[in-house]
């Protein structure tokens, strides 16, 4: 049994001493000390070969790491790690030193699809995928702090399947979002039935309660319109003592403002030293209420109506459950081609400013991102640009196994043999690449590969 089980069973005899007998847990004490507590009749969410799943992250492991100086970069300094073997191995390897220390995961794991990857395991039912998934993402769990988060990439094939498999091991109740991310500019009207455009981010916390708001960067106007053409005419009263930059004098009751933003002043406004003198009743299509357009509204030097920003609104934005803006397979396989020469050496690789984004809205300066399914590592290359745009202190940890790549691959021909090569040389060329941009700004300028190894005997 793990040290993971051992404590389990711990904590429980701690509270229910009566359910320990030789060591292991009485069911049928457990059902009489909580009683009505227990369903009697739980939903439950099974496919073929579940029970081995579960048990898989309980196993003990066997394998160990092995450190590799000769193929990283700024061995003795960096906190960045890449990590290449078996993702189940090094999951448990890591959590005996990082359990409960990781922020952000993300991963784009291998789809169901029916179709080529440059993974071995090419998944032809749902039972074997999520047979797959499982342990893995119960081990990623427990490596999440408590205010942590995991974003997974998925298409439609799975996403079902995922949700019910991410309930169970993470909870229903620490369920965020499904992000929908725009992966092309334009559909692909090829398809048999539906020109897609969009994968999806599905996103669950290790504790939602404790889990910040995913906002990103700070409002850029510091002014809005207060009209919006179409909607229903309403009146309103800018106080006196509002801003009017349209010079001194007399502004006489009448209509103003552009041709769809119109206006019509009830009162004569009165305005010296750039201010209103009087209250004014105003009447037009407005989309601010009373009380934000007392607060923030003013007459421009055009004589239209706006408002400032509040202090509040000034504040970062929360994420949006579309992302439309944020990369797409396109612009992906441009910054694979524009590292390596004119070659793109991965099929399907996800943009470096999706994964930028994400990572913005859930990290701090010190956190640690890990990326189990780190294909050509776009999430390393995420974090070293982040930390150099907003002065951060992030660490990366990359797992990937030396999968071999098709010999008719665009990444064999280029003299790559296997995945984690790619992955590794990506690292290096980004390294390279803003070495001359970050000297002496103390970002950490290296990582450092360590191998999974099965111990002899």
């Amino acid at each position: 049994m793990t040290s993971t089980g051992e404590d389990r069973i711990s904590k429980l005899k701690e509270l229910f001493p009566e359910i320990i007998v030789n060591g292991k847990i009485d069911l049928n004490k457990l059902r009489e000390v909580l009683g009505d507590l227990v369903d009697q009749e739980p939903y439950s969410f099974d496919w073929p070969g579940k029970g081995q799943a579960v048990a898989l992250q309980h196993w003990p492991v066997t394998a160990a790491f092995e450190f590799c100086q000769e193929e990283s970069v700024n061995w003795q300094t960096t906190g960045n790690l890449f990590i290449e073997g078996d993702n189940l191995d090094a999951l448990k390897l890591l959590n005996k030193a990082y359990q409960g220390k990781i922020k952000m995961i993300y991963i784009d794991p291998p789809y169901n699809t029916k179709s080529p990857l440059l993974y071995a395991d090419n998944f032809t039912d749902h039972a074997r995928w999520l047979s797959m998934m499982y342990p893995r993402l119960a081990l990623a769990r427990q490596l999440l702090q408590e205010d942590g988060a995991i974003f997974i990439s998925i298409d439609d094939h799975e996403i079902a399947q995922l949700i019910l498999l991410m309930n169970e091991i993470f909870g229903e109740e620490n369920f965020v979002s499904v992000l929908k991310w725009k992966r092309k500019r334009k559909p692909a009207y090829l398809s048999s039935h539906v020109a897609t455009l969009f994968e999806y981010v599905v996103v669950y916390a290790r504790n939602k309660s404790k889990l910040r708001r995913l906002t990103v960067g700070m409002a850029t106007d510091n002014t809005r319109p207060v009209l919006n053409a179409g909607n229903k005419i309403s009146e309103r009263v800018l106080p006196a003592g509002a801003d009017a930059k349209c010079g001194d004098g007399i502004l006489p009751p009448g209509t103003y403002g552009g041709r769809s933003l119109k206006f019509e002043l009830l009162d004569a406004a009165e305005i010296k030293k750039g201010r209103l003198v009087n209250d004014v009743r105003v009447r037009g299509p407005f989309r601010v209420p009373q009380e934000i357009f007392a607060k923030f509204g003013y007459i421009t030097a055009r004589k239209a109506l706006r408002r400032y920003v509040s202090e509040e609104e000034k504040q970062p934005k929360l994420i949006s459950d579309g992302l439309l803006d944020v990369g797409t397979n396109e612009d992906a396989e441009n910054e694979l081609k524009e590292l390596f020469g004119g070659i793109c050496p991965m099929d399907y690789p996800k943009p470096v400013s999706l994964i930028k984004f994400l990572a913005a809205a859930v990290t701090g300066n010190d956190d640690i991102v890990l990326d189990f399914f780190a294909g050509s590592c776009t999430t390393a290359q995420a974090v070293l640009e982040l930390n150099h745009e907003d002065g951060g202190n992030r660490r990366f940890i990359m797992v990937q196994h030396a999968e071999p790549v098709r010999k008719t691959s665009r990444a064999y021909k280029a003299g790559f043999e296997t995945i984690s090569e790619i992955g590794k040389e990506r690292i290096r060329r980004v390294l390279a690449k803003m070495k001359d941009i970050t000297e002496g700004t103390g970002e950490d300028p290296g990582f450092r590969v360590l191998k999974v190894i099965q111990k002899e005997g």
